[in-house]
């Protein structure tokens, strides 16, 4: 199983010190996950200047994914995939520019996936799927949110929904997942899973990676 790290900081001094609890555990070849909040798709709000987030970025050897829970997505994405992440993750919810997509991956070199929230975005997410090439998403099994949120079972459902529709589709889940509930979803078909408050209570994420990443 794929195991993604996520900072989900308000502050640029908590979004260092996650990013220097990571860099005492992960490989280099490692993924973290930001969750870039506006407070009104959510029902909170994190960091989203990019201009201090990008250099702590440029400091380390990691891969970053940005996952975009705010009403307006596509007003940030160019500027962070030029700078900053990877891959950015585009809630169905409020995204409808799918002629955005190709020129995305093409100008920037990057990889995009849809995310929707369980159970209740099913149907958008699998339209987002149809209308677009992207075999690619994460499933939110909170309310988008602040971490340390309870696991919305009917995740489940919906990993299964979606599997059945598009066999080839890579699936993260995000949201209240725990060490236990890793080995279900990895019989499901799920590719990855996003943790936060796992590796920020442990008192040993070394060996927590490791462990969690060889199921």
């Amino acid at each position: 199983m794929r195991i993604i790290p996520a900072t989900n900081a308000d502050t640029i001094e908590k979004f260092r010190t996650q990013l220097h609890r990571f860099s005492s555990f992960l490989p280099h070849d490692a993924t973290i996950h930001i969750d870039l909040c506006d407070g009104k798709f959510t029902s909170h709000k994190t960091l989203l200047d990019l201009s201090l987030i990008a250099p702590e970025i440029k400091k380390t050897p990691f891969r970053f994914e940005g996952h975009f829970m705010v009403n307006n997505p596509e007003l940030l994405i160019p500027n962070f995939l030029s700078q900053a992440i990877s891959r950015a993750l585009i809630p169905v919810e409020v995204f409808h520019h799918y002629e955005k997509i190709f020129e995305w991956e093409e100008k920037y070199a990057a990889s995009l996936a849809f995310s929707a929230r369980a159970l209740k975005s099913d149907e958008l997410l699998l339209y987002a799927l149809k209308k677009s090439h992207l075999r690619d998403c994460l499933i939110l099994a909170v309310p988008p949110g602040p971490a340390g949120q309870t696991f919305d079972p009917h995740a489940l459902q919906s990993v299964t929904k979606i599997k059945n529709h598009f066999p080839d589709c890579r699936i993260t889940v995000d949201g209240g997942v725990t060490p236990i509930l890793i080995p279900l979803l990895k019989d499901l078909g799920v590719d990855a899973v996003v943790l936060h408050s796992t590796f920020i209570t442990s008192g040993d994420p070394s060996a927590l990676f490791f462990n969690l990443s060889n199921i």
